[in-house]
């Protein structure tokens, strides 16, 4: 039995309504709250009454207690809000705990197992069963539904901003992905798209300038520093700061603990502004230039991830962070092969699909789904292969991207939402 089966006897739980006996514990679920896919606890504001006392908050899942140590959740904020810990192995003690993060609050455990359930349950639909054969249409069709929610997202966004705006707001998302991407998009609205061609224009295509205008209004600048670079880019800040339109963001604003390396805000400004400093006329019009010329799909490809391959220079060849040691080795690349594929299925296809439909180049737009459709598979999401550990079979007959987004698709309109008769697969197992 693995975490996903946890997730469906979870969600059971609270379909049902009914309290069941989990060791010393009595449990009712009385919300199973969200299935988080993200970084973070398994179930989102859950509501649940443990013992007869009602509790709000989110529910972490483990096969083992000790798995919460193993993954460090006892140091991540992002679990600071859990309220249970359920495990399918039992646990050393009958009144088990774990420490909530920052707090050290305890967190109580309980086991939950197929024989702690009623008959009701046991004999309740809560596993998928791999499909005999992943119809080709299906695929497609959930995939496309991904697309065209993505593409209605952009066409009221242009409804209210320009497209060149739209691009670089929503580039910017992305670089903060998972966790900082509100505080990029915000950075993107405090310095515009109308401010950075005007800056362009004025102060040339350094690395440095821009960057410390950038990091200055991030609030990433402290008043002094001992680190050369990082005094540099005070200096810097300190001149061209008259430029800067509106007031900077804080601290508070970006969640620096817990990030890998490559995903530190640091390091990803560092690629926005080695981007921008590279493309002479903003990234946006090599890139239009680009889609418009209507390349064979492969050769597309190939010439994306050329445009977003960048070789960080300078300090952070060997840095991830403002003042911290340098890195025994060189980093290869700002963005890797799957963060552009994202970047791509999620901000460059349906924003030009948009565009497209609203200029009524029904050509063009059919052009950018064939290629949606196209893009090669170079990632699987481990949620994903949580919740459907059966998923991985399919990939040598659909070694596309499509596949993927199909997944998330039916994720998020079927499998949360508990909508299994619709299930456009239409195959599940009895428990």
């Amino acid at each position: 039995m693995q975490e996903a089966q946890l997730y469906a006897l979870w969600q059971n739980l609270a379909r049902t309504g009914q309290a069941v006996t989990a060791g010393p514990h009595r449990l009712r679920v009385l919300d199973a709250g969200r299935l988080n896919l993200q970084r973070g606890p398994d179930f989102v504001s859950a509501l649940f009454e443990l013992d007869d006392v009602r509790i709000s908050g989110d529910v972490e899942m483990h096969l083992r207690l000790q798995d919460w140590y193993a993954h460090h959740h006892h140091l991540d904020p992002f679990f600071k809000n859990v309220c249970l810990h359920v495990v399918l192995q039992p646990a050393p003690s009958s009144r088990a705990t774990v420490a909530a993060p920052l707090s050290g609050r305890a967190i109580p455990t309980i086991r939950l197992a197929p024989e702690d359930f009623p008959s009701a349950l046991q004999s309740a639909r809560v596993l998928c069963r791999p499909p005999a054969v992943l119809n080709k249409e299906a695929v497609q069709s959930l995939a496309l539904e991904r697309l065209h929610l993505k593409i209605r997202y952009f066409q009221h966004f242009l409804e209210s901003e320009t497209f060149e705006q739209a691009f670089y707001e929503h580039l910017l998302r992305s670089l903060g992905y998972p966790s900082n991407s509100w505080p990029f998009q915000l950075l993107a609205r405090r310095l515009p798209w109308r401010w950075l061609e005007r800056s362009c224009s004025a102060m040339g295509r350094g690395f440095d300038p821009f960057y410390a205008l950038y990091a200055g209004m991030a609030g990433f600048l402290p008043a002094a520093s001992s680190d050369p670079y990082l005094q540099k880019l005070i200096f810097l800040h300190g001149e061209l700061r008259h430029l800067l339109p509106a007031a900077g963001l804080g601290r508070e604003h970006w969640q620096f603990a817990g990030q890998r390396p490559c995903n530190h805000p640091h390091f990803r400004l560092a690629a926005w502004v080695s981007l921008l400093v590279q493309h002479p006329g903003l990234p946006i019009r090599p890139l239009s230039r680009l889609l418009k010329a209507r390349l064979p799909l492969d050769q597309l490809w190939g010439e994306l991830q050329r445009l977003f391959k960048l070789r960080p220079q300078g300090y952070w060849k060997k840095h991830h962070m403002l003042a911290s040691n340098a890195l025994a080795r060189s980093n290869q690349n700002f963005l890797g092969k799957a963060r552009v594929t994202e970047l791509i299925i999620n901000l460059i296809i349906p924003l030009f699909a948009a565009r497209a439909l609203l200029n009524g180049s029904h050509g063009f737009f059919e052009y950018l789904q064939s290629f949606y459709l196209w893009l090669p598979l170079n990632n699987v999401y481990r949620t994903f292969s949580r919740r459907f550990p059966w998923l991985a079979l399919y990939r040598r007959r659909f070694p596309c991207q499509a596949l993927m987004q199909a997944f998330i698709q039916l994720n998020n309109q079927y499998c949360q939402l508990n909508r299994c008769a619709l299930c456009p697969l239409a195959h599940t197992l009895d428990k």
